[in-house]
């Protein structure tokens, strides 16, 4: 089963999930969904302004609060302290799905690369926009999990449409390329591959002493996770053959998982769709495109798009954003993005 068939496999999850009353009170206020001027969506819109987590982890309400009480511009009054709570529960489905399929990655739970580290940026409880994988989680026997606990619950969907869904994104998954690469170089693992990675992991550990990052960065949690994966970089740049190929593998499944469903899941519950998108300026670098749109509505860093463009096929997610304005051209905005892997003009992905 080819890459391309996840993103099918997650526009039939995020279908069902649309059903939950939970999410239906959350797109109710969801600045994606209507121009309303109340305070929730008001508070959403200086959620997102202030953090990206709208478009960066979309369905990842769980932090939302703490968040929201971090961001002067955001007035978390009981009304917006009540509806964030009573949205905080997509965010333990998300939370549960994404570390269900993890769990069925060979090497579960103890995977021998340096990025799994206990201090690096993936295993972080540090807030930031990819979910990590939770010490509580990885402890939790999911692997032995038929669907994701708690899901249904979560939503308020007793239907076995939740787990079938969910069964589906895994097995498509699991038949992608980078999961049958990632589980080919665990399989072929020697012993001295494993005490190359193991060293390399106990290098970011000591790396990442707790006082190091602080002395790096004592309070902005992007720069921290920036040090961290750039100590962790390091790490993985010092193995060579089998070993590094391996640790390159644990990243590509890792974040094709966090590609599919925290990010794409979540926008295809919210916009029910992957926007097209007519760019000019087209720059290629490999996976990474730079391109200006002119007027094709608000888009946001982490949003996913298509390209009217047949010489570029495929979804893109937005990295990053600038704007400038001139008295000839008007507002221009420059857009920074990269492919998703398998996500090509016939992945059936609407």
């Amino acid at each position: 089963m080819p890459t391309d068939d996840v993103w099918p496999a997650l526009q039939a999850l995020a279908a069902t999930w649309t059903n939950s009353p939970v999410v239906q009170t959350f797109l109710a206020h969801h600045p994606a969904r209507n121009n309303r001027a109340d305070p929730v969506t008001e508070a959403l819109r200086n959620i997102q302004a202030g953090s990206f987590m709208l478009t960066e982890a979309p369905l990842w309400t769980t932090h939302w609060e703490p968040i929201a009480r971090q961001l002067p511009l955001v007035e978390v009054d009981r009304e917006v302290r009540n509806y964030l709570r009573e949205i905080a529960p997509i965010g333990r489905a998300v939370e549960s799905t994404v570390s269900w399929v993890r769990s069925r990655l060979p090497l579960y739970p103890a995977i021998p690369t340096p990025q799994f580290s206990p201090r690096g940026y993936r295993r972080s409880p540090e807030i930031s926009h990819r979910l990590p994988w939770m010490q509580p989680l990885l402890q939790a026997n999911l692997q032995s999990e038929p669907a994701p606990p708690g899901v249904e619950c979560a939503l308020a969907l007793h239907t076995d449409s939740v787990a079938d869904g969910a069964q589906d994104v895994l097995a498509a998954l699991i038949g992608s390329g980078e999961w049958q690469c990632y589980t080919d170089l665990a399989q072929a693992l020697t012993q001295q591959d494993r005490t190359d990675l193991d060293d390399a992991r106990h290098r970011v550990g000591a790396a990442l002493n707790p006082r190091l990052v602080n002395d790096y960065e004592p309070d902005r949690g992007e720069r921290r996770n920036q040090y961290r994966r750039a100590r962790t970089a390091e790490a993985v740049a010092g193995l060579s053959g089998r070993p590094m190929e391996f640790a390159n593998a644990f990243e590509a499944v890792d974040d094709l998982i966090d590609d599919a469903l925290v990010s794409i899941h979540g926008q295809l519950v919210i916009r029910g769709e992957i926007p097209v998108v007519s760019p000019t300026n087209i720059e290629l670098d490999g996976l990474n495109a730079r391109f200006e749109l002119e007027d094709d509505g608000p888009l946001n860093v982490g949003e996913s798009i298509r390209l009217d463009d047949p010489l570029v096929p495929g979804i893109y997610r937005i990295d990053d954003i600038s704007f400038s304005f001139n008295s000839i051209e008007g507002g221009i905005s420059r857009f920074s993005a990269r492919r998703l892997p398998g996500a090509d003009s016939s992945s059936g992905l609407a």
